[in-house]
């Protein structure tokens, strides 16, 4: 009998409790929870969506200004590359380490772009491609390329570009901004075959606003700032011979250490 009793009262109080509750619980619309929730997501999703597409563009940009407020020169006139092939001490994501990289940057807001590309020779050629500022490939130089390794003279427009292109590899380009990226090849990564990249890249890749070749006589000497920076961008001296001006690396030649060494040259017609 006790137990009875006892058992009722437990009873009693437990669905009172549960009365009590969903008396003073808040009445909800399911539907108008499930629609915030829906509409909160969405928002969410769409600003992520945002933040990955823009992504390619912050890295061009980030990649350019970078470069250019650490190594000097400017957008359409300068070709920025490794004497040797990259290491650690790049922190290349995708470097690769048998080959020395070759870079420029463009802008074609102000009218045309050319980059001249040298022919490929028993010792070296360019492989690489001219992209946009999505790090969309363009067009591909060198052997593999449109020149066929022969060489040639890129010329970057505007869509809808109506003027004289003769004698020009035409390629149209959507964006502003863009870059090149190539990969200087030689037969190995010997001191000599280095100084012959170097010598390769200096003295046949250039770019140019198409203006300045068609404003000023073809006759006029290419003036070149050479310059050879340590990674962490250290200089010793600025020696000048004739039209070349070499900033040396601090302490030990970068050749010595086997550290790559960020150089570039500004080039105009």
């Amino acid at each position: 009998m006790k137990k009875t009793v006892i058992s009722t009262l437990i009873a009693t109080i437990t669905l009172s409790s549960l009365s009590f509750a969903q008396a003073a619980a808040p009445t909800l619309d399911v539907g108008e929870v499930q629609f915030a929730s829906f509409e909160e997501r969405r928002f969410e999703r769409r600003a992520i969506e945002a933040g990955t597409w823009i992504i390619p563009q912050v890295l061009y940009e980030t990649m350019a200004t970078e470069t250019i407020d650490k190594f000097g020169g400017d957008r359409n006139n300068t070709v920025y590359f490794y004497e040797r092939p990259v290491t650690w001490h790049v922190q290349m994501m995708t470097g690769n380490n048998n080959t020395p990289y070759v870079h420029t940057y463009h802008s074609i807001e102000d009218g045309p772009i050319v980059i001249e590309v040298p022919a490929a020779t028993e010792d070296n050629a360019l492989f690489g491609s001219l992209l946009d500022s999505w790090h969309k490939p363009l067009i591909d130089v060198g052997p593999g390329g449109a020149d066929g390794g022969k060489g040639g003279k890129y010329l970057l427009v505007q869509p809808g570009y109506e003027g004289d292109t003769e004698g020009y590899i035409v390629v149209e380009q959507e964006t502003f901004q863009g870059y090149t990226t190539f990969r200087s090849m030689t037969k190995t990564t010997s001191e000599e075959n280095m100084i012959k990249h170097v010598d390769y890249v200096t003295n046949g890749l250039k770019i140019y606003l198409l203006v300045q070749k068609t404003q000023q006589p073809h006759s006029k000497r290419w003036t070149v700032l050479f310059l050879m920076l340590t990674f962490n961008g250290n200089l010793i001296s600025i020696q000048r011979f004739g039209s070349v001006h070499i900033v040396r690396c601090k302490k030990k030649s970068s050749r010595k250490t086997k550290k790559p060494c960020m150089a570039h040259y500004v080039t105009s017609v």
